[in-house]
């Protein structure tokens, strides 16, 4: 008699269920940003960026994301505050439209989750490593970018930022936004 294979429980793949006013908004391309002040390509924006390894970043996501939210109004820093492992209260700093801050917010505090960081959304392209970056003091990664705008063959539209610090929040904002005045909410 032949036995017949399954899968154990920890070979299984986690699915995750999403709230439905957050799932379509759910970032898939979220660019690390390790420092600011480094010259990247474009010469008003110097923020040093962690290389990726996937084409959609080499193909223009992230300067036609900048040219998206050059387009619009600027935002000024909003905190969201979540739980790291279930026990230690930490502060990230959104930057974007209202109309992705839940969808961001979620995100957030779902990735600082042991389950967050153990599967950190099977939607995205890359890892995220929100969760290490907030677990370890002077972690290189001071931000993540949502760069789903600049990707042409995507339907989202995502745009936004989210920082370990206040500080790195308002100087992206003061360079992606040079000269115009701040929309606060």
């Amino acid at each position: 008699m032949q036995r017949r294979w399954s899968p154990s429980k920890t070979s299984r793949r986690v699915t995750m269920q999403h709230p439905k006013e957050v799932r379509e908004l759910l970032p898939y391309l979220v660019q690390r940003i390790t420092s600011p002040r480094a010259q990247g390509r474009d010469p008003f924006f110097w923020w040093r960026l962690d290389y990726m390894g996937a084409a959609e970043y080499e193909w223009g996501a992230l300067p036609n994301t900048l040219r998206v939210m050059r387009e619009h109004e600027p935002c000024a820093p909003v905190e969201f505050v979540g739980v790291l492992d279930g026990d230690t209260t930490v502060s990230g700093w959104y930057v974007g439209p209202e109309s992705h801050r839940a969808a961001a917010e979620y995100w957030f505090k779902h990735c600082l989750s042991r389950e967050g960081a153990q599967n950190d959304f099977r939607c995205m392209k890359e890892l995220s490593y929100l969760h290490e970056a907030y677990k370890k003091d002077g972690h290189r990664y001071v931000g993540w970018w949502c760069v789903d705008a600049g990707e042409p063959h995507s339907h989202r539209d995502g745009w936004w930022a989210i920082f370990r610090s206040r500080a790195d929040a308002q100087a992206w904002c003061a360079e992606v936004w040079a000269g115009k005045p701040m929309e606060t909410s």
